[in-house]
């Protein structure tokens, strides 16, 4: 119980990863967005270049995305294997592969926001100096966003370890009246089957009739 509970809190924090990584996509697009207004003022006739530039980083990080999914997803399907069983060395096994992926996306991050300044200088023409400033105001922007989204992972967390505490407590009350109903339907059993053996003794049931109704009600209980 304590192995599921521990494994669906990594669950949990899983998917906030992938929900705060997708925040930070949509903050990066709307920064950039700024950086290129700041700093690239922008004409009627600049407008399918500004799209071309912005689809370019939107297409990126759609792909840095679904190369992720697929790693993370050939990592759980790895781990899966045949037996139904799951071990402490499993999950950490899981975890460790699930961290390096993680890492290796952040940095795969980064490293196509530090090619924006080379993208803007080939392919639009843009002077080296405004190419190299706006990447400078986006990168110091985009590490107070990922500032606001740390701080919003450490809340989220908490709230996924309450979520944990609240389910080994609640798995905790289960098996206690799990083993509550059992004893109840032991002394229940043993009090049905000291009547009948009575009542039997008394020749108001035969050995059969008496085995039949302690086998009925064994079953009845059990079930």
């Amino acid at each position: 119980i304590d192995l599921c509970i521990y494994s669906l809190h990594l669950k949990d924090l899983l998917h906030l990863d992938t929900a705060l990584r997708q925040e930070k996509h949509m903050m990066f697009i709307q920064i950039f967005k700024m950086c290129l207004l700041d700093l690239l003022p922008k004409k009627k006739s600049d407008d399918e270049l500004y799209q071309k530039i912005l689809s370019k980083q939107e297409n990126d990080l759609e792909d840095l995305e679904k190369g992720l999914q697929v790693k993370l997803s050939n990592t759980e399907m790895s781990g899966a294997g045949d037996s139904e069983y799951i071990s402490l060395a499993d999950v950490e096994k899981k975890e460790r592969e699930y961290s390096e992926q993680l890492i290796d996306n952040m940095e795969a991050f980064w490293k196509q926001m530090a090619n924006i300044q080379h993208f803007l200088v080939d392919q639009f023409k843009c002077s080296s100096s405004k190419a190299r400033q706006l990447v400078m105001t986006l990168t110091e922007r985009m590490i107070a966003a990922e500032g606001l989204l740390c701080d919003s992972q450490e809340l989220q967390a908490l709230d996924a370890l309450e979520r944990t505490m609240g389910r080994a407590h609640m798995a905790k009350v289960i098996e206690f009246l799990k083993l509550q109903v059992q004893e109840e339907t032991r002394c229940r059993l043993a009090a049905i089957s000291r009547g009948l053996e009575l009542l039997a003794g008394e020749g108001k049931l035969s050995g059969r009739q008496k085995e039949e109704l302690l086998t009925q009600q064994h079953r009845a209980f059990w079930q």
